[in-house]
This record gives C-alpha cells, sequence and structure tokens, in this order.
C-alpha cells in the first residue's frame, strides 16, 4: 500500500512546477496533470515490457534496473509493478529483485 504520508524526489518536483509554472489557471493545471499521467503511463508499460523480456534476457534486467536508476519515480513504478505481476512468479521475482537492488542503495535515489 502507498503512504500519503511520504513523497520522492518527481512528486516534489512536479508539486513545485504545477504550484509555480501556471499560475493557477485551472485549464493550464488540467492540460499539465494529463500530460504527466500520460508520460507516467507510457513509462510503466515500457518498464512492464523490459520486466517481461528481463524475465529471460540478464540483458533486459541490466536495461531495466538502469532505466530505474535514472527515474525519479522508481519507488511507486516498483509499486505499482509489483501489483501487476502477482498472477506471473517469474516476473514478480524480477520485481522483488529490482527492489531489492533499490532498497539496498544501488539505485539511485
Amino acid at each position: 500500500m502507498l503512504s500519503t504520508n511520504q513523497t520522492n524526489p518527481f512528486c516534489n518536483s512536479w508539486a513545485q512546477q504545477l504550484r509555480s509554472g501556471h499560475n493557477f489557471n485551472a485549464l493550464q493545471l488540467k492540460k499539465a496533470i494529463n500530460e504527466k499521467k500520460h508520460k507516467v503511463a507510457n513509462e510503466l508499460i515500457q518498464v512492464q515490457k523490459l520486466i517481461t523480456d528481463a524475465k529471460y534476457d540478464n540483458y533486459c534486467l541490466y536495461v531495466v534496473h538502469a532505466k530505474l536508476a535514472r527515474n525519479k519515480n522508481q519507488d511507486i513504478l516498483l509499486k505499482l509493478l509489483g501489483r501487476d505481476t502477482t498472477n506471473d512468479e517469474a516476473a514478480a521475482q524480477v520485481v522483488l529483485l529490482l527492489e531489492g537492488f533499490r532498497k539496498e542503495g544501488l539505485m539511485a535515489k
């Protein structure tokens, strides 16, 4: 379960951009939020595909690790991916491995 008491660099930067960049114009705020939701959804789909490939290919595991290491929203993406892989044991193992890397500090935060 995701906690609403915590935040990550992704959330901090976007909250700052929303507060400062659009002068509280409702239409511009809605447009910016929808664009960011679309971008996060695309990132999630890309990482899901990489995890599917990482079940069989160590290079894909490296690629998904590198992609998540550069992502400021890695903690949320890993939570969503963990929830999505409950029916696929191999993909769930890949997500657990990536979460372990993050917890051990092997991914940038």
